[in-house]
């Protein structure tokens, strides 16, 4: 459901779902947004009225630090090699501004199921010791 103007009506599922910033204009008196919502209202008095929710979760990778970066290179079955290409790419870019975006840029798409390795030492050493 795309609201450019502040609100969309879904004439199927007979609902309205109103942005926090239209419902937070149209709260003033006689304002645009305030007649709008009750022009709104009157056309569709039967369906359902709501706040939209903001449906795009950004994943930011806070958690995400060279040093951890490192630690998920060694774990992969060409992990010198691998720790050896990635210091090269942190190497190019470390006179560069932003250079960290840049690097984990790299590191995301050469490496996009990360979180699937362990978070810590302790815990590939004991999977290691098992195997």
């Amino acid at each position: 459901m795309k609201t450019n103007n502040g609100y969309a009506v879904n004439h199927i599922e007979a609902t309205i779902a109103f942005t926090k910033g239209f419902l937070k204009k149209a709260s003033v008196f006689n304002s645009t947004e305030y007649n709008l919502f009750l022009q709104i209202k009157k056309d569709n008095p039967t369906y359902e009225i709501s706040k939209k929710e903001n449906s795009t979760k950004k994943e930011t990778h806070s958690q995400l630090t060279f040093e951890r970066m490192a630690f998920i290179i060694k774990q992969q079955p060409n992990g010198e090699t691998a720790l050896k290409e990635f210091e090269n790419v942190r190497a190019y870019y470390a006179g560069l501004r932003a250079s960290y975006g840049k690097v984990k840029a790299w590191f995301l798409k050469e490496y996009p199921n990360y979180n699937e390795y362990s978070n810590n030492e302790d815990d590939t050493n004991a999977e290691r010791v098992s195997a």
